[in-house]
């Protein structure tokens, strides 16, 4: 064992390494990119060793977000930015709540624009359909070729999650791992009260022995709807795992105006003339327009950079994430 390893001279070596290969970087992100440039340029990107929560109510797009973080990792694995000397890594992807199949079409709907998502899911025999298979089919051999790895057990304990890892890191190297949804995961011989700590130690573990980091998505409770302003919050998650936060690195939440906003048009009120009512729609009209696509991603807590919050571009219908100021969607209404 080196003894020298412990003097200061060697951790101000490590710390000079890092910040020259930052200056190298130029501005790039220095873990796993989202794909989202204004994300990245808080997070630093997903570090290797990271467990990152991302917390929602449902509906605001948390499996999309995932999915569309494994294609973006997926493809940085296969063009080779993050090789080894073993081959391209992986994305083990732990989809607990949606079968495999039903995964694969989300992810065809958020990549291949030309069939809607809609058609996708009510796929029929018929004249248009049987022109469509051959686009999707397409698609579907471009996106075959990407290094994800797809576990869709509905039960699964850390165990089992730990035993996943072994069998796949024989043949791939695993990169980046994803949980889908951390309500579903379970530890043997843990009470109730001390579950989400439990799990978030055996992950933090997990991620610091491969040196990789670990998305877990976390369902958040209904008191977040009853509040009167919705953006959640870190109340929220101390809930699920008290002590046990401590162990996460990045805390991302997601939340969506126009989810809230849709439940809320205007409706005619007794006595009310058409005159005002038809003001009071057309300013709700006008904000919904506005905020329709919109998702912000909350930083909520990130161990090595800034907080704050973050604009996403969201097409709930395809389940596709993008940068907010992506041109190709200046001309939605």
């Amino acid at each position: 064992m080196d003894k020298n390893r412990y003097h200061i001279s060697f951790v101000i070596q490590s710390y000079l390494e890092e910040l020259d290969y930052r200056c190298q970087k130029q501005g790039e992100p220095l873990g796993l990119s989202t794909g989202i440039k204004a994300l990245d340029d808080k997070l630093g990107g997903l570090r290797g060793g990271e467990v990152v929560l991302l917390g929602s109510r449902p509906a605001m797009g948390k499996t999309s977000f995932a999915i569309h973080l494994s294609h973006k990792t997926a493809k940085s694995f296969l063009e080779g930015k993050e090789a080894n000397p073993n081959g391209a890594k992986c994305v083990l992807y732990f989809s607990m709540e949606m079968p495999s199949l039903f995964w694969v079409q989300r992810l065809m709907a958020a990549d291949f624009p030309d069939v809607p998502a809609w058609r996708l899911r009510n796929f029929e025999y018929g004249s248009q359909s049987c022109g469509e298979f051959e686009k999707v089919a397409n698609a579907g051999r471009k996106l075959e070729k990407l290094p994800i790895c797809i576990c869709d057990d509905t039960a699964l304990s850390i165990d089992g999650i730990k035993d996943k890892i072994k069998e796949i890191s024989q043949y791939s190297a695993i990169g980046f791992i994803i949980i889908d949804y951390l309500q579903l995961l379970y530890t043997e011989n843990c009470s109730a009260p001390n579950w989400g700590d439990a799990v978030m130690r055996e992950l933090k573990s997990i991620a610091a022995k491969l040196n990789i980091p670990i998305l877990v998505l976390s369902q958040l409770n209904r008191k977040v709807d009853a509040r009167e302003d919705k953006r959640p919050l870190w109340s929220d998650i101390r809930e699920i795992c008290p002590k046990g936060i401590a162990q996460i690195d990045k805390i991302l939440f997601l939340y969506r105006e126009s989810y809230y906003l849709r439940h809320e048009e205007p409706k005619k009120e007794n006595n009310e003339t058409e005159k005002h009512f038809q003001k009071r729609m057309a300013k709700w009209e006008k904000r919904y327009r506005q905020v329709q696509n919109e998702c912000t991603v909350i930083i909520a807590k990130n161990r090595r950079g800034t907080t704050g919050s973050v604009k996403c571009f969201f097409d709930a219908g395809a389940g596709k994430f993008d940068n907010w100021e992506c041109p190709e969607y200046d001309m939605l209404p």
